[in-house]
């Protein structure tokens, strides 16, 4: 990992911010070794399924990453701001049960690539609350904000019981090795959860990006 900005600290780790497309190659790497090896072979093509998605939407987003003194990912989550005109996943691989959602007033924040070192057992679910506060934070920049997401099927059922209360869009489908389900929340459905994250965890480093200050 040679390009990002250290933006804060967590929990021993450095909270980074990738600036830019170079490493989203190590990213793909990291995406497909945590949350595909279960399910399937990772091998060069699903390598680089992930790494062309996201150069395609590096210039709208934000890709934030742990990194450990080694300078190794151990975690990652990317947010980005939709314009309605990239092709999402949902929209491509899931059959949609409300579709207009994605025709609506919102500002639209389509979260994906998140991702813990499996090594990290202890640590795991401390880290995924951490990295979804850093999600609700964007989400809930602006009354309007909406949330997207293709989501594990069992991970679904654990963020609503964390308090992000995600309305499915979708029936289950197989979407890159697990049963996954498109699925959405209005900011009005995770501010609870937001709250708690900032009372808990400090993402004043969220008010220093000027990477993508337009997006704001």
């Amino acid at each position: 990992m040679q390009n990002f900005f250290n933006l804060s600290h967590f929990k021993g780790w450095d909270v980074c911010l990738l600036t830019s497309p170079h490493d989203l190659l190590e990213l793909a790497l990291f995406i497909a070794q945590q949350n595909l090896s279960h399910h399937l072979d990772v091998n060069h093509e699903i390598v680089n399924q992930i790494y062309q998605e996201e150069i395609g939407y590096f210039s709208n987003s934000f890709v934030f990453v742990l990194l450990n003194p080694e300078r190794q990912i151990i975690a990652s989550i990317r947010i980005m701001k939709w314009d309605r005109k990239i092709e999402i996943p949902m929209q491509r691989y899931f059959v949609l049960n409300n579709s207009d959602l994605l025709k609506q007033n919102y500002i639209y924040w389509h979260i994906g690539r998140l991702a813990v070192d499996k090594k990290q057992r202890g640590n795991c679910f401390t880290i995924f609350k951490y990295l979804m506060g850093i999600a609700s934070y964007f989400v809930c920049m602006d009354s309007r904000g909406c949330m997207l997401a293709e989501i594990d099927s069992r991970l679904f059922r654990t963020m609503k019981r964390l308090g992000i209360k995600l309305t499915a869009l979708s029936d289950p489908v197989y979407f890159l090795g697990s049963e996954s389900i498109a699925a959405y929340a209005l900011c009005d459905s995770i501010m609870e959860y937001y709250l708690k994250c900032i009372s808990e965890y400090d993402y004043s480093f969220i008010k220093k990006i000027d990477k993508h200050g337009s997006l704001y």
